[in-house]
């Protein structure tokens, strides 16, 4: 589906967080350190997913409050 070009950020990034989430995934099922899989979502959080919310939270939340749909 074609996104309005004010949403395309936000969805390129659910595309990367799909990816992050494969990635994690991964480690478990390899049996990583479990240490190193918490500093990568650490990292993860800090760098991207918290300005993410935050976008969201600011963005598109109050878009939806005002458009809600029946």
């Amino acid at each position: 589906m074609k996104r309005d070009a004010a949403l395309q950020p936000l969805s390129h990034q659910h595309h990367n967080a799909l990816m992050g989430v494969l990635l994690i995934r991964k480690g478990i099922e390899k049996k990583a350190d479990m240490r190193v899989i918490k500093d990568f979502m650490l990292n993860w959080w800090q760098q991207d997913l918290d300005r993410h919310m935050m976008a969201e939270e600011k963005n598109l939340l109050p878009f939806l409050a005002q458009n809600q749909f029946d």
